[in-house]
């Protein structure tokens, strides 16, 4: 990670500003658990839209779906 850091912020330090940090997992469960309800609330609605789209929507030996 760092020698992005080089490339594109030549000008922070990396020791000042480390690219990626440690963490116990004990510190890590508060924003593990931030994921479910994004998923229940929008990325589920996504798969959801999608999975009915496939059924519905799209026709394999359509020429235009293709």
């Amino acid at each position: 990670m760092n020698w992005q850091r080089q490339k594109f912020q030549p000008y922070l330090s990396v020791d000042d500003v480390p690219a990626a940090k440690a963490v116990k997992s004990v510190y890590n469960i508060t924003r593990e658990r931030a994921w479910r309800p994004l998923y229940e609330k929008e990325l589920q609605n996504i798969q959801t839209f999608h999975k009915a789209g496939l059924k519905q929507v799209y026709i394999q030996s359509d020429p235009i779906h293709e």
